[in-house]
């Protein structure tokens, strides 16, 4: 940003006079913005924020007090500074609390489905009985077994977890088809 300043000189020797003009121009950063998110946010602690967001915030922080104490830095690195801080500090995700949503959840022999974890953590996924449902690694559930109820269990890498009840049944037609062709064979 420019600051243009004209002074204007008029040197009186006896009955004549010379008049200078001068003009003055700087160049000069406005901090303001920048200084006033930083103060804002530096002393936001980690508490229950993801690893990345929490390490991005970190960076655009470190950079834009960087910034900020230049006395060279350019307007254009002052202006990017307070984008990516602001851009940071919004992107802070909350860990929140670990949840499963659904708590429970029927599913039908040989069906999928997904239960999603609100929390924002890495999880690993497992099954209490994986000859009636397995679980991958999305959270994705498959009914293997013909009836049964078990419990998924989703661990955080810090060890909490959180819990989904899934019940396993055949629906009519899977009904119909067992009991025509297994039933009459063993006595069902």
């Amino acid at each position: 940003m420019e600051n243009n300043t004209t002074i204007d000189i008029v040197v009186e020797a006896g009955a004549s006079s010379t008049s200078y003009r001068l003009a003055i121009t700087s160049e000069f950063t406005e901090k303001g913005m920048l200084n006033e998110l930083i103060d804002l946010v530096k002393n936001i602690q980690k508490g229950n924020y993801t690893d990345e967001s929490w390490t991005a915030f970190q960076n655009a922080l470190s950079v834009a007090q960087a910034v900020a104490n230049n006395a060279n830095a350019t307007q254009g690195e002052v202006d990017n500074a307070l984008v990516a801080l602001n851009a940071a500090y919004t992107g802070l995700i909350e860990k929140g609390p670990f949840t499963l949503v659904p708590a429970i959840i029927s599913v039908y022999y040989k069906s999928t489905t997904r239960i999603a974890a609100n929390g924002g953590q890495p999880i690993t996924w497992t099954s209490s009985d994986p000859s009636v449902a397995t679980v991958g690694s999305d959270g994705s559930v498959t009914a293997v077994g013909k009836r049964g109820t078990v419990v998924i269990t989703a661990t955080t890498a810090e060890g909490h977890s959180a819990t989904c009840r899934v019940t396993v049944s055949m629906n009519i037609w899977q009904w119909i088809v067992y009991i025509l062709f297994f039933g009459w064979l063993w006595g069902f």
